[in-house]
């Protein structure tokens, strides 16, 4: 099981990283990418390679005593992948954050269900 696993979520990252790097903005010779169609498909890929990879990476290699650290640095990396999100859109403040909070939450179930899933698996 423990290979499906990694097979499973290695092909969940590369498809992450394929989406992101052929939709990521080139705003020299086209329109803002974040104002038509490839935004659903563009953010959630996003935020599943930068929040979500890194995140689980952290929570399974650091040891079981930094809790507070893994918490701590949940958050953090959220709050930088998020800001970084909204930088890159088109609309107004609160457009930004309500579409950057609604497209990461693919990444937050991604994160708990890759979390939840390994301990029982895993173990």
């Amino acid at each position: 099981m423990r290979i499906v696993f990694r097979i499973v979520n290695l092909i969940i990252v590369s498809c992450s990283l394929f989406v992101v790097i052929s939709l990521w903005p080139n705003y020299d010779n086209e329109y803002p990418i974040f104002t038509d169609i490839t935004l659903p498909l563009f953010l959630p890929s996003f935020f599943m390679l930068f929040f979500s990879t890194p995140c689980i990476l952290l929570t399974l290699y650091l040891k079981k005593e930094f809790v507070i650290i893994k918490v701590f640095s949940v958050i953090l990396i959220y709050c930088i992948s998020a800001v970084f999100a909204a930088s890159m859109l088109e609309f107004t403040f609160y457009g930004n954050i309500l579409i950057c909070v609604f497209f990461s939450l693919f990444a937050w179930l991604h994160f708990i269900y890759y979390i939840a899933i390994s301990k029982s698996w895993l173990n």
